[in-house]
């Protein structure tokens, strides 16, 4: 009796046959040394309107830790920044955009790509992430359309690649969010994509007029803490904020 032995396909086979796709060259196995210097991180600052989440921007560009503050203002109530002027001096910077859509995206990403200027935290916020990811519903809704699963997982794909962009930023970069009335740990209750209190580094949230939390962060600096967490933190401090999750002061 004769046994055939058939050769299993490999992963990148089954793919490329399913996607059409030619093979790729065989793949070099690579590894590397960790830096030990993580990233800047992405902060998910979310909670109630009106309770301190834009002047905590502001009060961060008046900090002498801090070098500037660029934000992305998206919302109805567009202009509310420039009331923050005494506040923050003229290290904050609010990008201009025509309020759409896609003009919105391309200042997030030439905001993304400004070098650092000055010694300190280069930050980027936007403000609100709530209102970008229902502004960019709304374009895919445009005309009544309806999307379908597989329109809803292209405008997850492309909000995927917003928080690609705003990785790039040589700095930390500041999301702020609208959340509903919860507890520290329902995190689904923030009223943005799905998945971006998964996706960030850090999460914040304001539970009362100027009364925040440190929910969860992704930093060795805080291993000591993680007794402590969730951390209130009070009124939000945002250079601060940045120093702990560093393990130190600039």
């Amino acid at each position: 009796m004769t046994t055939t032995t058939t050769a299993r396909s490999t992963l990148a086979e089954i793919v490329n046959a399913r996607t059409g796709r030619d093979a790729a060259p065989p793949r070099e196995f690579r590894t590397r040394t960790a830096t030990g210097t993580p990233p800047d991180p992405l902060v998910l600052v979310a909670g109630r309107p009106k309770t301190g989440k834009s002047y905590a921007l502001a009060a961060a560009a008046a900090d002498p830790r801090v070098a500037r503050v660029t934000v992305v203002e998206v919302g109805l109530d567009d202009g509310a920044l420039d009331g923050y002027l005494d506040v923050a001096g003229d290290s904050f910077q609010i990008v201009a955009h025509d309020n759409t859509a896609q003009d919105v995206v391309a200042a997030i990403q030439q905001a993304a790509a400004q070098p650092p200027t000055g010694e300190g935290y280069h930050i980027l916020a936007i403000d609100s992430a709530t209102v970008l990811w229902a502004l960019l519903s709304r374009e895919a809704q445009r005309g009544g359309r309806d999307i379908g699963p597989g329109g809803w997982a292209m405008l997850n794909s492309a909000w995927d690649d917003i928080l690609t962009v705003l990785r790039t930023h040589a700095g930390p970069v500041i999301l702020t969010a609208r959340a509903d009335d919860a507890g520290l740990d329902d995190l689904g209750r923030v009223r943005v994509q799905k998945d971006l209190a998964f996706d960030v580094d850090v999460v914040v949230q304001a539970q009362a007029h100027r009364a925040f939390t440190l929910v969860g962060a992704r930093s060795l600096a805080l291993a000591s803490l993680e007794e402590r967490v969730p951390l209130p933190l009070g009124d939000l401090d945002i250079p601060s904020l940045l120093d702990l999750l560093s393990g130190g002061a600039r």
